[in-house]
């Protein structure tokens, strides 16, 4: 079976043994594995079988850093499929869509384990073939067509976000929002104004953050993960514009569509996979993080909520840059705590993702906040 390996894994490799303090001749002892074979490993001029870097990664206990990097695999038909695909879009079978759909779901998993920028090179050609797809998609099988597509576009959405290339993110929403409006599937169509809302947050343009999270909340037949974290997203907006009424109104009324996660019957969207626990800990310590900003005292539950949150996310996901955002966030919310030191160690350990991932945005971000810490001295 094919296996796809982001082109990093020799840099993490390297610096997991050099944090390690751990020789190639140890660790080819430790895997076991011949010493020749890690050192071309090493040296970039192999790579691994998606076994053998589960066992590299084991051995340093690397908690799924390196395994991830290798094991998003997807069956050789599947290339050939989407190869078909991208010569004769207007032929698209289901058997082509089921492709689709595993190669984009193994594109999220690598991604939260590597960042962004790892990930949009392979996507963009996909891209291509998306957009020739939903535009030649007619019949019965339009509908379908186009949940895939605007799956896509929605992920291609994400990933100019992640980057801070918002003009993209802005067009891929909008062909997301597009198909998902013409096909009418509420829980897509509440996903892109959701990361609608996202990019504008990120831009700080809190009104319109506020009025699309609450548009993708609207819906009650949509996946109660997506809605509890709209309404978490609105009350964020709230707790920066100093409405703290709304803002704890909306907090208790995400743990009431919390509740509902795990007696819900309807299907869950594929993409839907982390609106877990954690995610919650974490958006609440956002709140409280800006809810700081009008009274004192909330700084020290948004640590609390955001340690909870970041320990409880799955280890492999700590190498994303999504992931180093909010360590950047719980610094900040340690500062506010009176807690410079531990900002700083937190803060380290953000930059140190941020560089391995080349996200330029989460970087800015972080040295600003070395910037104030350094000021405040």
């Amino acid at each position: 079976m094919p296996h796809v390996i982001d082109p990093r894994f020799r840099d993490r490799l390297v610096t997991l043994m050099k944090g390690a303090d751990i020789s190639a001749k140890t660790l080819a002892a430790k895997v076991p594995m011949q010493r020749s074979y890690l050192s071309e490993i090493i040296n970039g001029r192999k790579m691994p079988s998606e076994d053998m870097a589960r066992k590299i990664d084991q051995a340093l206990n690397a908690g799924g850093q390196l395994a991830n990097l290798v094991g998003v695999a997807t069956l050789a038909g599947d290339r050939d499929h989407l190869a078909d695909a991208a010569v004769f879009p207007h032929r698209i079978s289901d058997t082509t869509l089921d492709a689709l759909s595993r190669i984009l779901n193994a594109q999220r998993y690598l991604e939260d384990s590597v960042g962004a920028a790892a990930v949009i090179g392979p996507v963009l050609p996909q891209l291509d073939t998306i957009l020739a797809m939903a535009r030649s998609a007619r019949g019965t099988i339009r509908t379908r067509a186009l949940y895939v597509a605007g799956q896509w576009a929605q992920y291609a959405g994400w990933l100019y976000t992640s980057l801070g290339e918002w003009d993209e993110a802005r067009v891929w929403n909008g062909r997301a929002l597009e198909w998902a409006v013409e096909i009418a599937d509420p829980d897509l169509t509440a996903t892109v104004l959701s990361y609608q809302a996202h990019v504008a947050w990120l831009n700080l343009h809190v009104g319109t953050t506020i009025g699309l999270a609450r548009a993708a909340l609207r819906d009650e037949r949509v996946y109660p993960g997506q809605r509890a974290y709209d309404a978490l997203q609105a009350a964020r907006g709230y707790a920066y514009s100093g409405d703290i009424i709304e803002a704890e109104r909306l907090l208790e009324a995400a743990d009431r569509i919390i509740d509902q996660v795990d007696v819900w019957d309807g299907e869950t969207p594929p993409w839907q996979y982390y609106r877990e626990p954690w995610l919650w800990e974490l958006e609440r310590g956002l709140v409280h993080l800006y809810l700081n900003r009008w009274e004192r005292g909330h700084a020290e539950r948004a640590v609390a909520h955001l340690c909870t949150g970041y320990h409880g996310m799955p280890e492999q996901m700590h190498a994303s840059d999504w992931a180093a955002e909010y360590r950047v966030h719980l610094a900040n919310a340690y500062v506010k705590a009176d807690a410079p030191h531990t900002a700083r160690e937190v803060l380290a350990g953000a930059r140190q993702v941020a560089e391995a991932t080349e996200s330029r945005r989460v970087l800015y971000r972080v040295v600003d906040l070395e910037r104030q810490l350094r000021d405040a001295i």
